[in-house]
């Protein structure tokens, strides 16, 4: 950590830097490739470091942004650096040394690494907050503004790993960003936080955010009180995507286990029956005729339950499409061709089960895109697998036929309508719902 602030000297793999005349001559006088390989000397004299941080050349300035040996003074220089790459790559410095700096750094030194990374915190481009976001999510040694000031950030990518992780971030700030008004992704990552308490997840219910409800009845973690069950109960009769999350989160009271059998399909009873203890025989009797009625009286049957709202019928690993689909992608056949073509045909099951080996996310994942015709997912998914925007396009228009005016499509470029961070961001909540 001393190192990084005074500039001190640690011998490279490659070997030495050039000795002092040669490394002033190469300042003066070498292309942007030997300021460059002369940056990125580890040993080399910090006055160098100090002098390549104002090089006219972006190249020679996002190497000594990611020098260790940087002297502390140079990171203040790049930190308002006007290429954005040079001030990402300052950040990712910055958080792996974090961890690190302590009281014996003393209180000035300490002063000009917050001062960095606020400045880093304030950045206009949001992949540069998003950095900082990232690095300083799990620490507690950074000033607690900083992490409040990410967690307010309007861009999900920057708010959402301190929303989560930050252990700076008290129940009080909580239930005073959720009031303020956040994305649903920023709730999301309020609902995915670890010992949430009542008075949180209460918050959370109320928003009626029901990506966010689904994630937080899957924190086993999270405390949810029985007035808040019985919200999300009633909420979730209609949304299908709330009913598999319900029925697995356990430790349901008597009363909301029979509401929530009243509306669930027959193949999420058994969990139902298995993740609540205070289900005996003779009431698992009662509940199985009760459904059975159900369904006899509304001309349901449990086959056709099987399947989501879309009608897409993801039967599991005995499913034939889902055979076909892991026979190709084993043999490594599942083409973007492939996959158009399925799409193409209108053969969503087979598609669904494609686009998870594709996108390496779980089927589980996908159905929930087809059920809540998620276009920011299916633009993320296309992203990932390299099918191109219009393909998220085609999906939305002809497979889930949402009107024209709802579709969301390429930017006036032709290219994707979210920002490459946004799309990570999207496909990394895939990932995440495993």
């Amino acid at each position: 950590m001393l190192q990084w602030v005074f500039g001190g000297k640690r011998k490279t793999k490659s070997g030495p830097a050039p000795n002092y005349e040669r490394s002033k001559e190469i300042s003066a006088k070498g292309s942007v490739k030997a300021r460059r390989d002369l940056a990125a000397h580890q040993d080399l004299q910090p006055e160098f470091l100090y002098y390549f941080a104002t090089d006219k050349a972006p190249e020679v300035r996002r190497t000594v942004a990611t020098n260790p040996s940087t002297p502390l003074q140079a990171d203040v220089i790049l930190s308002e650096d006007s290429d954005e790459t040079v001030r990402s790559e300052l950040g990712r410095k910055i958080g792996t040394l974090l961890p690190d700096l302590s009281a014996a750094q003393g209180e000035k030194v300490r002063d000009m690494v917050f001062q960095i990374l606020e400045t880093l915190a304030k950045d206009q481009i949001p992949r540069v907050r998003a950095v900082i976001a990232e690095e300083i999510k799990s620490l507690d040694n950074v000033p607690p503004r900083i992490a409040r000031m990410l967690a307010e950030d309007v861009e999900a990518l920057v708010a959402a790993p301190i929303l989560r992780y930050s252990p700076l971030l008290t129940n009080s700030d909580l239930l005073e960003i959720l009031g303020k008004g956040i994305t649903s992704d920023s709730i999301v990552a309020i609902a995915r936080r670890s010992n949430l308490n009542e008075t949180v997840t209460d918050a959370v219910v109320d928003t009626d955010e029901i990506p966010a409800i689904s994630a937080l009845l899957e924190n086993k973690s999270a405390s949810i009180g029985e007035s808040a069950m019985e919200k999300i109960v009633e909420l979730a009769a209609p949304q299908k995507e709330l009913h598999e999350p319900l029925v697995h989160r356990g430790g349901l009271s008597e009363g909301i286990i029979k509401r929530v059998a009243s509306f669930v399909g027959a193949s999420l009873l058994d969990p139902l029956i298995k993740h609540n203890a205070l289900v005996d025989d003779d009431m698992a009797n009662q509940l199985r005729e009760s459904v059975a009625e159900r369904l006899e009286n509304s001309d349901e049957s449990i086959t056709k339950d099987t399947t989501n709202s879309e009608g897409v019928d993801f039967g599991g690993e005995d499913d034939p499409e889902f055979l076909r689909a892991k026979e190709l992608f084993d043999r490594g056949a599942l083409s973007p061709d492939v996959i158009h073509e399925a799409l193409k045909d209108g053969n969503a099951t087979f598609l669904g089960y494609a686009l998870s080996f594709a996108a390496d996310v779980p089927v589980r994942s996908i159905e929930r895109v087809f059920e809540a015709k998620s276009a920011k997912s299916a633009m993320a998914i296309a992203w990932h697998c390299e099918l191109g925007p219009e393909f998220a396009v085609t999906l939305q228009r002809t497979l889930w036929k949402l009107p024209e005016n709802t579709i969301l499509k390429p930017g006036p470029d032709g290219g994707y309508p979210m920002s490459d961070a946004d799309l990570d961001w999207s496909y990394g909540l895939l990932k995440d719902n495993d």
